[in-house]
């Protein structure tokens, strides 16, 4: 890829191109991702850094914090455990508006590797690691613009995850038109919920093959069960926008099965599994049966069978 330094790619208004937020578990825990975004192809005139502290683990209440400072065109989440190529601002922000990126990709035309035709939503290609190996990447080869149907569905795959946030850049403007925010009642798939609820008010999406985003998975304290379990009903937002969305709703369905069945099955695997009987994933339990979800062996069918038993009785089967 063609690299440009400190090109100034200013909005109107003497606004910033883009808001770069960045969460924080602890306070100056992201000194190697500044390393990073001061070393960014695109000049630093153009974008602005909000770092906010997580506070009780709520990720989603310090986005909405930084939201509402963010005077950027164009939004990208962070985290401290983000990792960025030189060029990793001006790739995300030649997808989503294409028109920024002559200068970097002066080849391209309509009918090049980048369309000019601008977008709602684009992402880049990632990757999840640890400090010693890779964990999970991205499968794209190819840019790719997709219709909100589509990409709905592609957020529901079980392999090859696109409910990532930080892959991403957003349209400030549909934020505050539709009034978006993360719902502070999840501690978990608040990325998707985000996502799926922006999707709602999008047309074109540009799914882009570049890897210049990744993700090093450090030590995490242990979350709560029961904070967990509200990435189940995260769920319930998610059919929520996407009513009219038929496939995508049905790939969500066995989404919000496969995760139910993992927490029952955490349960069983527990030391004291008696102490799960007034567990809030009873609730999902005793809703179980009305997903679209059929088991694919009989194993699944025994689990299922013993779950809606915990749902109706609070027992737990072993």
């Amino acid at each position: 890829m063609g690299k440009t330094m400190g090109i100034p790619l200013l909005s109107n208004m003497g606004n910033k191109l883009l808001s770069v937020i960045i969460t924080e578990q602890q306070e100056l825990n992201s000194k190697e991702l500044i390393a990073q975004l001061k070393k960014q192809t695109l000049s630093e005139d153009s974008y602005e850094i909000l770092r906010e502290k997580v506070e009780d683990d709520n990720i989603s209440a310090a986005r909405n914090r930084a939201l509402k400072k963010a005077s950027g065109t164009y939004v990208l989440f962070l985290s401290s455990n983000n990792r960025l190529q030189p060029e990793a601002l001006q790739y995300l922000l030649a997808m989503i508006n294409p028109s920024l990126g002559r200068s970097i990709y002066p080849e391209s035309d309509d009918s090049g590797s980048f369309p000019r035709k601008s977008v709602d939503m684009a992402s880049c290609g990632y990757v999840v690691q640890t400090e010693d190996s890779i964990v999970d990447f991205s499968p794209e080869r190819n840019v790719k613009v997709l219709d909100r149907d589509d990409a709905m569905l592609r957020h529901f795959y079980i392999e090859n995850y696109e409910g990532f946030l930080w892959n991403k850049i957003f349209k400030k403007s549909i934020i505050e038109k539709a009034r978006l925010k993360f719902h502070e009642d999840i501690y978990q798939n608040e990325d998707r919920v985000f996502i799926i609820e922006y999707l709602k008010h999008a047309k074109l999406i540009r799914m882009a093959p570049e890897i210049v985003v990744g993700y090093e998975i450090g030590e995490a304290s242990p979350m709560d069960f029961e904070r967990e379990v509200t990435g189940i009903g995260a769920f319930k937002y998610m059919k929520k926008a996407m009513r009219g969305h038929a496939d995508a709703k049905y790939m969500c369905d066995q989404n919000m099965a496969y995760e139910q069945l993992q927490k029952y099955f955490e349960i069983l695997q527990s030391d004291h599994p008696e102490d799960y009987s007034k567990s809030s994933l009873r609730k999902y339990a005793k809703k179980f049966h009305k997903l679209d979800f059929e088991p694919a062996t009989e194993e699944d069918a025994l689990l299922i069978e013993s779950y809606l038993h915990y749902g109706a009785t609070g027992e737990i089967e072993v």
